[in-house]
């Protein structure tokens, strides 16, 4: 009797120990899913491409490329996020994002003296400024999929992949003699293909670097039909996430 009573007492002790065990190497799972809110910070580099079409044949004539770095960038987004378990996780989330560059120039033309005479008359010249603002935004839904490979208490790093599927839109805006011309250079769905590296810290907080790699370009034509204008944006930055 006393021999089963041990026995009995080992079973208990066993799967009392087993479930501590298996309650904390939970923990760390339970913790890092959860909703999220986030913003980023960094450059944007665009890649443009003009081409001129032949209105009688409907055939591009002539082709020009452009890219333009930097644009600072700007980022927020808000999602959900699980883990399967302290590796691998998952999660879905809506990201905007938006970027600017601007240019001041000013442009100086000689003027013809005035008066007659020996003496001639003073030179005048013509000073005009301007100022091009090249902007970009981009909204999104993106699915991801997370590795974490290292996984301590209160740190953990991995890598992330996944795609994104939204609207972008590029404008380029000159301004000169209080006059601003815009000029749509490319908006349409876009297909961004999403990779980075991400830190975890205390269980709440995330870092990453993050780059939204363009897989297609976004495409508008002028309403005459004679220019195609196409823009493709890689976003690279930094972003911080807190997890509720």
């Amino acid at each position: 009797m006393k021999n089963a009573s041990k026995i009995l007492s080992l079973i208990c002790l066993s799967t009392s120990l087993a479930s501590l065990a298996i309650a904390d190497e939970a923990t760390p799972t339970v913790s890092k899913s959860g909703a999220f809110v986030g913003v980023e910070a960094g450059y944007n580099m665009q890649f443009a491409q003009t081409a001129t079409i032949d209105a009688t044949t409907n055939q591009t004539t002539t082709t020009s490329k452009d890219t333009t770095f930097p644009f600072a960038a700007f980022g927020l987004k808000a999602g959900y996020g699980y883990f399967f378990n302290k590796y691998i996780g998952l999660r879905a989330y809506g990201s905007y994002h938006y970027g600017a560059s601007t240019v001041i120039g000013t442009t100086i033309e000689p003027g013809s003296g005035g008066g007659g005479g020996s003496g001639g008359g003073a030179n005048t010249t013509t000073e005009t400024k301007s100022t091009t603002t090249n902007s970009l935004h981009q909204v999104a839904v993106n699915v991801e999929a997370v590795y974490d490979f290292v996984t301590l208490d209160n740190f953990s790093s991995g890598v992330y992949a996944g795609i994104g599927l939204g609207y972008g839109s590029y404008t380029n805006a000159s301004t000169a003699d209080n006059t601003t011309t815009s000029i749509n250079m490319g908006s349409g769905f876009v297909l961004p293909v999403n990779v980075g590296l991400e830190f975890g810290f205390a269980k709440h907080h995330r870092a990453s670097l993050n780059f939204r790699i363009p897989t297609i370009a976004a495409a508008t034509k002028t309403n005459a039909g004679d220019m195609e204008y196409r823009s493709r944006q890689l976003i690279m930055t930094l972003g911080y996430a807190f997890v509720f």
